[in-house]
């Protein structure tokens, strides 16, 4: 026998949401890149909850902005701060054991 189980834990109603994999978190702040014309621009947000696969957005974005889905698979800036993350995160794990 299996069982499914999903366990709600809050709900939110008119909150702004994007996807995890838009979000690109560095020591200082949470980033997106936003289209703007032709261009694409960062923009530094502030995060609310979030689960496997959406983020609130607290501030920083507004409704019909359109953001860069994988940053860092496009924007060097963008992969330069995951790497850096990456790289403070491993540090403070060496620093556990």
């Amino acid at each position: 026998m299996t069982a499914g189980v999903e366990i709600v834990l809050a709900e939110y109603q008119d909150v702004l949401k994007i996807p995890v994999a838009a979000v690109v978190e560095s020591k200082e702040a949470g980033f997106v890149w936003v289209r703007d014309g032709d261009n694409v621009v960062k923009r530094k947000i502030e995060l609310g909850d979030s689960n496997d696969i959406y983020v609130a957005v607290n501030a920083g974005l507004k409704e019909g902005d359109e953001v860069v889905l994988n940053p860092t698979a496009y924007v060097t800036e963008a992969k330069e701060l995951a790497n850096e993350k990456s790289e403070r995160d491993k540090t403070a794990e060496g620093q556990d054991d």
